[in-house]
C-alpha cells in the first residue's frame, strides 16, 4: 500500500509537471525592433495557435545586444542582426534550428539562404527575416537647387567629398548615428576593405576622413532622420532603405509636393541582414519554431514586407507584395546591384575597441563646430513660405 501511495504521489507529481509545462508553452515572447511587424501578424498566429504572444521591442542593436549578452529575460524568438547572431552563436547563447519544424524552409531563397551562410555557417541558427541596404535618402529639388544639375545623386560622392557636403549642410544632412555602419562605408568609399581588419585603416583612415566630414554633418542621428526627411526640414539622410521608404511614403500620403528619391551609390553599399533566431534559455523551442515558420509563410511575409518596406527572403511572397514595392529596386535590387553589396563581418575585440574609440574622436569632432544641439528650423531652407524655397530651388536647377 505504501508503495502504491508513493507511487500515486509520484504519478500526480509528474502530472502536474505535464500541466505546469502545457500552460508555459502556450506562452510565447518575443523581442524585435519597434514597428518590424506587419498589422494583425501576432493576432493571426495567436488566433490560429491558441498561444499567447509577449511581444516585445527595442529602438537600437545595442539594446537587443546587451538583453542578450545578459541572459535574454528568456526570450524565445529574438530578431537581432546577422553578425551578432553568428558571432554569439559561436558562444553557446543561441540554439541550432530544427529544420524538419520549419515547414516553409524549402521556400527560401537558396542563393539568399548561401550568401547568409558566409556569417551563420551552414545556415545552422537561424532564419532571415527581413534584409535592406544603407543607401542615401534625398530631396531632389533641394539637392540639384543645392549643387545644380550635375549633383552626383547616384554616387557616395554627393556626402562623401567635403566640398558637397558642405553646401548641402544648408538645407540639412544626417549621418546614421551607427559605428560599425559608418566606418564600414568610409573604408569602403576609400577603396578599402570595409571588413578590415587592419586597426590602422580605422584608426587613421576612417577617423581622419570622417573627422573631415564631421564638420559639415548637421547631425548624427538614427531615429529622427525619416520624419526630418519626409517632412522636408532636411535635404540627404544616409539611412535604411525601408526607412527611407517609409518616408516616401509619409510624404506622398500628406500630398506634399517633395521629391524624395532613394539611391544605392554605385561604389557598393552596407548590406544589412536581420536573423530569426532562438536563445539557448529558451523554454519554449517548438512554438519558437512554429512561429518562424509562420513568419515564413509567402502571404505572412508579404504583409511584413509591406509594413516595414524592406525585401523579405521568400520569393513566393511576391505576388502579395504591394506592386509599388516589388518593383522598387531599391528594394528589391537586381542580382547584378547585389553583387556590389557587402555585409558586416565579426571584427576581433582590437578592432571592435578601435571602431568605438574612433566614432568618439568622430563624435566629439562634431561637437566642436555643433556645441548647440541640431534643430532643422533653424537652417536657411525652413521658412514659413515654403513653396518659395521649392521655387527658388528649381531656378536655381533651370540656372544649371
Amino acid at each position: 500500500m505504501r508503495m502504491l501511495g508513493l507511487l500515486a504521489v509520484i504519478v500526480a507529481s509528474i502530472s502536474s509537471q505535464i500541466v505546469s509545462a502545457q500552460e508555459e508553452s502556450k506562452t510565447l515572447r518575443v523581442y524585435n525592433w519597434s514597428g518590424y511587424i506587419g498589422d494583425g501578424v501576432i493576432e493571426a498566429f495567436e488566433k490560429e495557435t491558441g498561444v499567447d504572444v509577449i511581444y516585445d521591442t527595442y529602438d537600437s542593436s545595442s539594446e537587443v545586444e546587451e538583453k542578450i549578452l545578459r541572459g535574454g529575460n528568456k526570450y524565445d524568438v529574438v530578431v537581432s542582426s546577422l553578425n551578432f547572431m553568428a558571432a554569439q552563436s559561436k558562444q553557446g547563447l543561441f540554439q541550432p534550428i530544427d529544420r524538419q519544424k520549419i515547414r516553409n524552409y524549402d521556400g527560401l531563397d537558396p542563393d539568399f539562404m548561401s550568401s547568409v551562410s558566409t556569417l551563420d555557417i551552414e545556415n545552422t541558427h537561424g532564419i532571415p527575416y527581413m534584409w535592406g541596404t544603407l543607401g542615401i535618402g534625398y530631396n531632389e529639388t533641394m539637392v540639384r537647387g543645392v549643387l545644380g544639375s550635375k549633383a552626383p545623386i547616384d554616387s557616395w560622392d554627393l556626402i562623401f567629398k567635403p566640398e558637397n557636403l558642405k553646401k548641402l549642410s544648408a538645407c540639412g544632412v544626417s549621418f546614421l548615428e551607427e559605428s560599425t555602419q559608418m566606418t564600414s562605408l568610409v573604408l569602403n568609399y576609400l577603396k578599402k576593405d570595409p571588413n578590415s581588419s587592419n586597426v590602422s585603416d580605422y584608426k587613421k583612415s576612417a577617423e581622419s576622413y570622417l573627422k573631415k566630414l564631421a564638420q559639415h554633418v548637421n547631425v548624427f542621428d538614427s531615429k529622427e532622420f525619416l520624419d526630418n526627411l519626409s517632412s522636408g526640414k532636411i535635404c540627404v539622410a544616409v539611412g535604411w532603405s525601408g526607412d527611407i521608404a517609409k518616408a516616401i511614403k509619409d510624404a506622398k500620403a500628406e500630398n506634399s509636393n517633395l521629391k524624395l528619391r532613394y539611391v544605392l551609390p554605385k561604389e557598393g553599399t552596407f548590406r544589412w541582414v536581420d536573423m530569426l533566431s532562438i536563445p539557448v534559455l529558451s523554454e519554449n523551442t517548438d512554438i519558437a519554431h512554429a512561429f518562424i515558420d509562420f513568419l515564413t509563410r509567402p502571404e505572412i511575409a508579404a504583409k511584413n514586407t509591406n509594413n516595414n518596406r524592406y525585401a523579405n527572403p521568400v520569393p513566393k511572397s511576391l505576388p502579395f507584395v504591394e506592386p509599388l514595392l516589388r518593383d522598387d529596386r531599391s528594394i528589391f535590387p537586381t542580382k547584378d546591384v547585389q553583387l556590389k553589396l557587402f555585409q558586416n563581418s565579426p571584427r576581433s575585440i582590437l578592432v571592435r575597441r578601435a571602431i568605438k574609440d574612433v566614432w568618439k574622436n568622430v563624435l566629439d569632432e562634431y561637437q566642436k563646430f555643433h556645441p548647440v544641439p541640431f534643430n532643422p528650423n533653424f537652417l536657411k531652407h525652413n521658412t514659413q513660405d515654403s513653396e518659395k524655397i521649392w521655387d527658388e530651388a528649381a531656378d536655381n536647377l533651370l540656372q544649371g
